[in-house]
């Protein structure tokens, strides 16, 4: 889990007095201690309604929980388990005679259900908002000609071709997840020809560059044409780092989703191509519970290049086994090893044929 830099909560009410390592702790350790502490945050917080002239009882605190859909995931581990158990001990606690606590989730659609049926939230009362719609199409336009607008306004002549426009909003319109792949398209096509000189971009440069439908492959095909070795090599390499660490298949519709990846397990030749992949910003790494990680920044790039789509038809059941492999090696390693949650008749002989095929075996092995 990734922790807070800093406390603007505690800075607000003037508790300073807890040092955030002793917090971290708490929440690791020592559920009494958090309560204790999310208790004090509700009477600060009165006793300053109190001075206002606000009298009544104390406020609910909300904890925001985003990208809840991480707790959820193969790679949240133990310390997810135990994160879910102190929100429910805590929601029972703080909520067992008044509203005391919210915590406000935001989780992607297609790991809702893993929340609402895990074991360790069961009995916690939920209420669903209205799902986070995509940007409508309307406010596109915006976001190709607001950053123009303000170049023009810094003496920098960025400008778009009313045609360019016109066809931007028709491409962006085919998909439901297409203002990253957008912002992507901006920024090659700000490269390409606005670096170079030119202070209109033309419907021309767009089409020049393949358009927004290539711009993913065409992003991959540089960082393939920059590697040392042959393109063949070079496929193969990324195709061992992304099946199955760091692409996979949701069994339900069949929708390719990210995964992240330990850095340290991705195969050693694959990582210069999967560092050009973080400099083209089509990969994120980052640090968590101090060790380095990697996933997919832009998840157009799940649908948008060819022959990860490709990986991800063929090796379709392959990966739906090993997602629940690894759940269930994560299930009884929380539940003290229990026999209950091991692999039996038929789902046992998926994972065993698993271990001895070529790209899941080490990944199998590290979760047995």
């Amino acid at each position: 889990m990734a922790w807070p830099r800093r406390s603007t909560t505690r800075d607000a009410f003037n508790l300073r007095g807890v040092p955030l390592g002793e917090i971290k702790t708490a929440c690791q350790q020592n559920p009494d201690r958090v309560y204790e502490l999310l208790v004090g945050l509700r009477t600060a917080a009165a006793d300053r309604l109190v001075d206002a002239g606000q009298h009544g009882p104390p406020p609910t605190l909300v904890l925001p929980l985003d990208q809840a859909e991480e707790l959820f995931s193969e790679e949240a581990g133990v310390q997810a388990e135990q994160f879910l158990l102190l929100i429910s001990e805590l929601l029972g606690r703080m909520n067992a005679t008044e509203s005391a606590l919210i915590v406000a989730a935001t989780i992607r659609t297609d790991r809702y259900e893993l929340m609402q049926n895990h074991p360790a939230l069961d009995g916690v009362g939920t209420v669903l908002f209205n799902r986070l719609t995509p940007m409508p199409l309307s406010e596109f336009k915006e976001v190709i000609t607001g950053p123009a607008e303000r170049s023009e306004q810094a003496d920098q002549h960025v400008r778009f071709a009313p045609d360019l426009i016109e066809r931007l909003l028709a491409d962006a319109g085919e998909g439901a997840d297409t203002l990253p792949l957008l912002s992507l398209t901006l920024a090659r096509l700000y490269t390409d020809w606005v670096d170079v000189g030119a202070d209109e971009l033309t419907l021309a440069d767009y089409l020049a560059m393949g358009g927004m439908h290539d711009v993913v492959n065409n992003e991959i095909e540089e960082v393939l044409v920059e590697n040392p070795h042959d393109r063949t090599t070079a496929v193969d390499r990324l195709r061992a780092a992304f099946i199955p660490w760091l692409a996979t298949v949701n069994p339900d519709g069949d929708q390719p989703i990210r995964r992240v990846a330990r850095y340290d397990d991705l195969p050693t030749a694959s990582r210069g191509l999967i560092d050009a992949l973080v400099a083209k910003r089509l990969l994120v790494k980052d640090t968590r519970d101090g060790e380095v990680v990697v996933e997919v920044a832009l998840e157009s790039l799940l649908r948008h290049w060819d022959e990860l789509a490709g990986w991800l038809r063929e090796q379709r059941q392959n990966l739906i086994t090993a997602d629940e492999v690894e759940r269930n090696a994560v299930a009884w390693r929380a539940r003290d090893h229990d026999p209950a949650w091991l692999l039996s008749g038929t789902r046992l002989a998926d994972a065993e044929t698993l271990t001895d095929t070529e790209g899941f075996s080490r990944s199998s092995r590290r979760h047995a």
